[in-house]
């Protein structure tokens, strides 16, 4: 999109900032900026995730590709652990 050049800047908005407002400015400062409210972002990607997760699991390779690649990407570390890593790196 860049090289085509059709990318555009977007610009965050959170708490109870407007997009419409965040635009409207950019738009007199004549810039062409998309706006996103950071919540709606976050049910975009929690849509899309849950989405994606649905489908997968319709497919036992791609279901396989999936476990054997998350713990690249996520873990779980109890709250004790980081607790105690911080009772013992702060004191």
């Amino acid at each position: 999109m860049s090289r085509k050049g059709t990318a555009h800047r977007i610009q965050y908005s959170w708490g109870n900032a407007k997009t419409d407002e965040l635009e409207r400015a950019t738009k007199k400062l004549g810039r062409d900026d998309l706006a996103v409210h950071v919540d709606k972002l976050i049910s975009a990607f929690r849509l899309g995730l849950a989405t994606y997760i649905q489908e997968v699991m319709q497919d036992d390779k791609r279901k396989q590709q999936l476990f054997a690649g998350a713990g690249v990407w996520l873990t779980d570390i109890d709250p004790n652990t980081i607790r105690a890593f911080l009772d013992t790196t702060e004191a």
